[in-house]
């Protein structure tokens, strides 16, 4: 299995695995993704917690539903369910925000560090496949960000939620709007093999 981790970021979060499908394009990848229905239930049964925790610990001391408490959450049986994205489960993707001007902002700071980055590996040095790199990314950025396109975007970052790290983004494609699609730069990866 291959594991891609965020390259420039100070943290190199786990983003992605090739367990997803995922389509390779010039500077890209696209992976689906799928929502996936998680159950809140939490059922508490002789002062044990199935599917959740209900005690919590302050300053090392654990605290405990008081016996009132519990008698009112015994016959709880559900408390729900939500949806979530398998990949943003997976690797605890935090979704951020960000208007058009400040987007860009950061792309430019971060494709200055990438392409620092790859400047410093000699075997990535070739100035042909650096100018590459760096215009395809431009060019993404541009027709991402041209008109109503950048309102279809949702936008997350690693779990550390490092400020330097890799972006990802998120929409649905207008021919299939049931299926989550996130795209990474791909020369941001750090693929490990695992």
């Amino acid at each position: 299995m291959k594991l891609y981790k965020d390259l420039i970021g100070n943290s190199h979060d786990d983003l992605l695995t090739d367990r997803y499908e995922i389509a390779v394009g010039d500077v890209t990848f696209e992976v689906k993704t799928k929502m996936i229905t998680k159950d809140l239930n939490v059922v508490v049964n002789n002062n044990n917690v199935i599917g959740g925790s209900i005690s919590t610990m302050v300053d090392n001391n654990s605290i405990t539903l008081s016996t009132n408490l519990e008698d009112e959450f015994e016959n709880v049986e559900a408390a729900g369910t939500f949806q979530i994205n398998n990949l943003v489960e997976q690797f605890r993707l935090v979704e951020t925000s960000f208007d058009k001007k400040s987007y860009l902002a950061y792309m430019k700071l971060y494709i200055k560090d990438l392409i620092n980055h790859i400047k410093q590996q000699p075997s990535n040095a070739d100035n042909e496949r650096i100018e590459h790199i760096q215009k395809g990314i431009q060019s993404f950025v541009k027709t991402m960000m041209d008109g109503e396109n950048f309102k279809k975007y949702s936008f997350f970052t690693g779990s550390s939620m490092d400020a330097n790290g890799l972006v990802a983004l998120m929409y649905y494609k207008d021919d299939d709007p049931t299926t989550p699609t996130f795209v990474f730069i791909k020369y941001g990866l750090l693929q490990v093999d695992v």
